[in-house]
């Protein structure tokens, strides 16, 4: 194994078999990180060529027959040291001998066992978001939900999968992972589960606004649609006196972040007739030189084109075997060692199905295996979080799931600042933030002043027995407090360091502040969600801000299994901006193979009919019978009769007019339950919209463990989220508090060597705070 070679994962093979969306992106991942990564194709491999542009870059083809396993898929397991799979079908003649000595990650739709919804790969993603309540956070309040513009089940249960299997080959024995793709998307409720678990009150439909955060909108311009984000105190001043208003910021009414909430409707109408008086390009360069979050609502083609996209490379170009050229979606990861070696993912050329088989088996020999252990995957990693808000937490807290000490750094006064943000566990005055508690599970907190000298001293003692440091300040930041990874990698040579900001830090917006809004704006994503001839809406779920989290932890996990191959740490630059680009995938890519008016389409199929949601008498449901065996169900239940212009999915989808005006009045004639029943029964895809309330309620969530009860030492009994993973049938994270603030500066500093009166010192100088 070639040592200086700067992928992270050179040398790690992957079986990817029998994938849908989600496990050919975990495995892209792992491909783009330099792993070996050899496709197993068994049968037909239907997805298009976006799909195939989208997933499959990098990875080499094998075919075999998924009806007799044998010495051929012996070998390949044998070879294997992880193994990532959809699809039980290529063994269903039998078990494989040797899956429990590698890590073996399986990804399934609900989970194994019990009554689970009919569904083939084609309606996962759109039934999965509609069972967890996903789906009924998206669009307009008093409107129909509305289908992520992505299909965001799918890719991040991808991005899941991929940490279950790097935290594997960073604790170097076997591991069991498994991944529901309920499970994720419940995952993805986040602080908006633990809110409801905390007052009662489930959040629904807001548009592009946030249910507990207001200004945090998207409003007309003179010429199109502008985000802005202005939530903080200064921000909120700001933006106040960028728009000529600074009378708002003094009102008393808006003075503080509940009371802007509570009166969002007037203030609303306020804010409104002031941004529709300039246009947009107007608008962001006046809250850019204000300091104020905002951004504009581009279109898919306008945010690959915009220049800061082009310049971090994330529409490479991809060159196929035959010479031919495709440009395509890239990889947001960045690595960069010590020395000055980077790493920056080159996607390969998508091969034909099956083209590398004999290449590949000739070239096959079995490893030898470490011992399994009982241990979670990081025990004995330690890292220094310096993050705060979302994301970076997000990070964080999958990490401290799988086992690593987690050490939150804090400012002393008043911490991480989404320990204030509404709903309240307690008091709106002495209680705890479910938004805090959400994102900061198995952690210590170590209330700590970097702006002074000894504080600076005290967290470079920790950093000298860290394995990993995470931070998200704006890029330059931790260069002025004298932290910068040329300054800390010289101290502490095997550090792997991470940095993730809205834009990264190189680009023309390297320095533009942003939050989940602004990126899902200028990513494209707000565009490409919504009804057509509407207005668009922002994903319910913080998706940017969830996924650049996610793929933070993925790049913490694969600089630490680089550094045990190479013995060198690494600096990661992560930007949301390329993350949530790479996450427009093969939407992204029919935009780049020329395909015209790939923008918002509801909660409909873009190119196959009846797919999407449909109103009952008594609420929403969704379905897919795109199939012909699908569709010959729904018209059997539905009682429709035969009509040439409904034989096929593509001819369906052409006279989706008059395919609704046959379906919509039969189905507001039942209720969503009476329907759901009959088209299971049919073997027709199909699921209601529930609330969050709902989804939180039912026993397809309850019965996976995913809701837990605590004790919490400020604020008694809690609910809160675990984590979707399964590792050797175990749930990270169950079980564990967040942290009160400066709870274990003492602890921390005893660690470091402090004695009592020194740290009876700090404390009185206001260098740290013991809770």
């Amino acid at each position: 194994m070639a040592r200086d070679d700067p992928a992270p994962l050179h040398g790690i093979r992957v079986l990817e078999v029998g994938t849908h969306r989600a496990g050919a992106f975990a495995a892209a991942m792992l491909a783009d990180l330099g792993a070996d990564v050899v496709a197993v194709a068994c049968g037909t491999d239907d997805r298009d060529e976006a799909a195939r542009l989208a997933f499959d870059r990098g990875k080499r083809s094998v075919s075999v027959d998924p009806r007799r396993p044998g010495e051929v898929e012996r070998r390949l397991v044998g070879w294997a040291d992880v193994v990532v799979e959809e699809d039980l079908a290529w063994r269903s003649a039998g078990p494989l001998d040797g899956l429990d000595r590698l890590i073996h990650c399986t990804i399934t739709p609900y989970g194994h066992g019990g009554d689970r919804p009919v569904a083939d790969p084609g309606s996962q993603d759109l039934l999965v978001q509609a069972l967890s309540g996903n789906m009924d956070l998206t669009g307009f309040a008093g409107g129909p939900p509305s289908e992520a513009g992505i299909p965001v089940a799918d890719l991040a249960t991808g991005v899941f999968a991929a940490i279950g299997v790097l935290a594997g080959v960073v604790a170097g024995g076997p591991r069991r992972v498994e991944v529901a793709k309920i499970d994720v998307a419940v995952a993805l409720l986040s602080y908006m589960a633990v809110g409801y678990f905390a007052d009662g009150e489930a959040p629904t439909r807001v548009g592009t606004g946030h249910s507990t955060i207001f200004p945090y909108n998207a409003f007309e311009a003179a010429d199109g649609e502008v985000v802005v984000a202005p939530f903080t105190s200064r921000f909120w001043r700001n933006f106040a006196t960028a728009a000529g208003r600074d009378d708002l910021a003094r009102d008393d009414r808006y003075r503080s972040f509940s009371r802007r909430l509570r009166a969002k409707h007037e203030l609303m109408a306020e804010i409104e007739p002031i941004l529709r008086g300039r246009t947009v390009d107007e608008w962001v360069a006046i809250f850019a030189a204000a300091d104020v979050p905002a951004g504009p609502v581009l279109t898919l083609g306008g945010a690959l084109a915009l220049p800061h996209t082009v310049a971090r490379g994330m529409t490479p170009v991809l060159t196929a075997p035959d010479g031919t050229t495709r440009r395509t979606v890239g990889s947001p990861f960045r690595f960069r060692a010590p020395d000055g070696t980077t790493f920056r993912p080159d996607p390969g050329a998508v091969h034909d199905a099956g083209a590398d088989t004999a290449e590949v088996l000739a070239g096959l020999d079995a490893r030898d295996r470490r011992p399994a252990t009982p241990q979670p995957p990081l025990t004995g990693v330690r890292v220094v979080d310096l993050t705060r808000m979302f994301a970076g937490p997000c990070a964080t807290e999958v990490l401290a799931d799988l086992g690593a000490d987690v050490v939150k750094v804090e400012e002393p006064r008043i911490g991480d600042p989404t320990r204030r943000n509404l709903p309240m566990w307690g008091s709106d005055d002495d209680g705890e933030s479910a938004y805090f508690m959400s994102l900061n599970r198995a952690k210590r907190s170590v209330a700590l002043d970097l702006r002074s000298e000894e504080g600076r001293a005290v967290l470079l003692e920790l950093i000298d027995g860290a394995d990993v440091l995470v931070e998200n300040f704006r890029p330059g930041v931790m260069a002025r407090l004298g932290l910068d990874h040329e300054t800390l990698a010289a101290r502490r040579p095997g550090l792997v360091f991470c940095s993730l900001s809205g834009f990264g830090a190189t680009g023309p917006l390297r320095d533009k502040i942003s939050f989940d809004l602004v990126n899902q704006a200028m990513a494209g994503m707000i565009e490409l969600t919504g009804d057509v001839g509407e207005r668009p809406v922002r994903i319910g779920v913080p998706i940017g801000d969830m996924a650049g989290g996610l793929h933070l932890a993925v790049a913490v996990l694969a600089g630490l299994a680089g550094r045990a191959r190479a013995g060198k740490g690494c600096w990661v630059d992560l930007a949301l901006h390329d993350v949530l680009i790479g996450l427009l995938s093969d939407v992204a890519q029919r935009h780049l193979l020329g395909e015209e008016g790939t923008t918002r389409a509801g909660s409909r199929g873009r190119d196959t009919a009846p797919h999407g949601r449909y109103r009952a008498r008594d609420g929403w449901l969704v379905l897919s019978a795109v199939r012909d065996e699908h569709w010959a169900g729904l018209a059997e239940v539905l009682g429709v009769p035969p009509d040439d212009r409904f034989t096929d999915a593509r001819r369906r989808k052409e006279h989706e007019a008059a395919l609704d005006a046959v379906l919509a009045p039969r189905f507001a004639t039942g209720d969503v339950a009476q329907w759901v029943r009959d088209l299971t029964a049919a073997g027709v895809p199909a699921a209601p919209v529930r609330s969050l309330a709902d989804a939180l309620g039912s026993p397809l969530v309850t019965g996976r463990g995913l809701v837990y009860e605590f004790d919490h030492p400020a604020v008694g009994r809690v609910r809160n989220l675990a984590s979707p993973l399964l590792v050797d049938g175990r749930r990270p994270g169950t079980g564990a508090a967040s942290p009160v603030l400066g709870a274990d500066t003492d602890d921390v500093l005893a660690e470091l060597g402090h004695d009592g009166p020194d740290r009876a010192r700090l404390a009185a100088e206001g260098v740290v705070r013991c809770s």
